[in-house]
């Protein structure tokens, strides 16, 4: 008697718990796919709808239904939307360089923030198609693959707020059933994918290549009609790029870079795959400027960490891994202890990038939220807790089976080298305590005048 290899039924719950971060970061597979497909503009539109209020007079509030992303890709065939929905069978595969190689990021990260997904594509006019995933139906036998997709135009009450016209070719992804999403208003999913996905995409948004846009649209009548709509803007952890989601800094450096590249403290080196074939890995290292440094002591007669410069700082503060100019992860393991504890950690930056074809090196997820390889470690205090006599003895065993561990031994080392300079730099800035009189001398000054 022939079984199935996986029963979809009982599976389908088990899929779900597939270790996303946040809906940010289940959202930014679907960017993923989007800027894999060419899209110059993808839009995140929080549908909402307005409860009604309680008595005694409390107003309804604005509640998120649905969740969609829309883009102006190439649009997918109706063969290549089904296969789409197939878990590990998108033809992003086929790019090894792309940032959406794993063909996971459509329907894992949709189902783990939602029981529906709806898909419409499109690669020319008037033949759009569609089709569906859905958890329900799944659990009750009801659907069992994917459906064929047919020619269905976008319903009228979401496509209202798309815009006036639907792009020549394109892509629109909508979650319904929304059961495991963090944020519940458009307000506060803005607010909390603004930081990750300006960081994740800082480096497309900054050279113009896209431009991510979120829009709220509140259900009015019969349709969703457009209430706001807002750019996101790039969120640099290195600081040297300029009009980003930092606040503007003091006097004449406002619309200026806080940070300045370290060049001395760069590293491009090559390191092999598992086919023994090399590819660069770079390191750069930015340091806050010493004269924007010495504008921000002046605004505060704390320490600097506690201006809206600082506490902006403290949440980029990280190693940051970016994979194919997208960032993977922010991982504050790789930065001193010490220097998170009193502050420095906050004005410095650190960045490592390699390519799709490291992915293994590094333990790449294809949630790609995680590298899983890459951690802050050593031989000289591993070799003996891995039953080796000596560091030596245990490096060479490593390189006789081909484990990426010993690369990654060489890739900690340089992080490590950069930030032992960064650090050297960040001394010889002074004090973080600022200058500015005390409130007390302030309020005696202006009775005073």
């Amino acid at each position: 008697m022939s079984r199935p290899f996986i029963r979809g039924q009982v599976a389908i719950d088990s899929m779900r718990d597939n270790g996303f971060l946040s809906t940010a970061h289940a959202l930014a597979e679907l960017m993923d796919n989007s800027i894999q497909a060419g899209a110059d503009r993808v839009e995140l539109i929080a549908f909402e709808e307005r409860s009604n209020g309680k008595k005694g007079g409390t107003r309804a509030i604005k509640r998120v239904q649905q969740i969609g992303v829309l883009d102006n890709g190439c649009g997918m065939s109706p063969e290549t939307l089904q296969l789409a929905l197939e878990f590990g069978a998108s033809e992003n595969r086929q790019d090894s360089n792309g940032i959406g190689k794993f063909g996971m990021g459509l329907p894992n990260s949709s189902i783990s923030q939602c029981k529906r997904v709806d898909v419409w594509s499109w690669q020319k006019d008037n033949e759009v198609f569609h089709t569906y995933l859905d958890i329900d139906l799944i659990k009750d036998g009801e659907l069992e693959t994917i459906p064929d997709p047919e020619k269905r135009e976008i319903p009228k009450e979401l496509a209202s707020a798309c815009g006036e016209k639907l792009p020549p070719s394109g892509t629109l992804v909508v979650w319904s059933k929304l059961d495991r999403c963090n944020w519940v208003t458009g307000k506060s999913i803005f607010q909390h994918t603004q930081d990750i996905v300006g960081r994740m995409y800082r480096n497309f948004i900054a050279d113009g290549a896209v431009c991510l846009r979120f829009k709220s649209a509140e259900y009015k009548g019969s349709l969703f009609l457009l209430e706001d709509e807002q750019e996101f803007l790039p969120n640099d952890p290195l600081y040297l790029m300029k009009k980003t989601s930092l606040p503007e800094l003091p006097g004449e450096y406002g619309g200026e870079a806080m940070f300045e590249l370290c060049g001395d403290c760069e590293q491009v080196f090559r390191v092999e795959d598992e086919h023994g074939i090399e590819h660069e890995v770079k390191i750069t290292g930015s340091v806050i400027k010493k004269s924007v440094f010495d504008a921000i002591k002046a605004t505060t007669s704390n320490t600097i960490g506690n201006t809206p410069w600082g506490k902006h700082a403290v949440k980029n503060m990280g190693l940051s891994v970016v994979r194919s100019k997208r960032e993977l992860a922010l991982i504050p393991d790789f930065i001193s202890k010490d220097a998170q504890a009193r502050g420095p950690a906050r004005f410095y930056g650190i960045q490592v990038e390699f390519s799709p074809s490291l992915d293994n090196i590094f333990g790449v997820t294809n949630n790609k939220q995680h590298v899983v390889h890459f951690k802050n470690i050593k031989a000289s205090e591993d070799f003996e807790r891995e039953g080796f006599e000596s560091e030596e003895e245990y490096k060479s065993d490593l390189k006789a089976s081909n484990d990426p561990k010993l690369k990654i031994y060489e890739i900690v080392r340089r992080v490590k080298e950069v930030e032992k300079q960064l650090l050297a730099r960040i001394s010889e800035l002074g004090t973080l305590k600022g200058t500015l009189n005390d409130v007390s001398d302030e309020i005696s000054e202006s009775i005073n005048s």
